[in-house]
């Protein structure tokens, strides 16, 4: 075989290998680099009402919270009335991160009476992904 053909021959077969190894390497590289998961959500929101601990035997509650707000369905049974304050916490999803907002409501119920307290949220960025009460404090 003479010196040229040799060489065509190894010039082509390279060519085929190149070819038959698929995707070129930026290819690669950009379908790994958009391969990389999100991070993971928050758990989801409770479908209804659960107990909540108010801090005083003669008064019970539930709470139910969703969008950026809880509902606190409150029966005083005591004697008094009661005044609570109820912390929320809600958590929001931006493109990048995930930020909170707080809320904060008093209400005071009059002795032997049932009535909801509403706490809101509102974020300042992103969308509403999970909201939480975090305290109730009734005295």
């Amino acid at each position: 075989m003479r010196a040229g053909g040799f060489l065509h021959l190894l010039v082509s077969s390279s060519f085929l290998v190149a070819c038959a190894s698929g995707a070129a390497p930026a290819e690669e590289a950009q379908a790994s680099a958009s391969a990389v998961a999100p991070p993971p959500e928050p758990p989801p929101e409770p479908a209804g009402p659960e107990p909540v601990e108010t801090g005083q035997a003669c008064a019970t509650a539930t709470k139910e919270c969703g969008g950026g707000s809880c509902t606190i369905k409150l029966k005083n049974d005591c004697e008094a009335p009661l005044t609570c304050d109820a912390f929320a916490l809600l958590r929001c999803r931006t493109p990048t991160e995930l930020v909170e907002a707080k809320g904060r409501e008093r209400k005071t119920f009059p002795a032997k009476t049932t009535d909801d307290l509403i706490v809101t949220a509102s974020c300042t960025e992103g969308d509403p992904v999970q909201t939480e009460l975090t305290d109730l404090k009734c005295k």
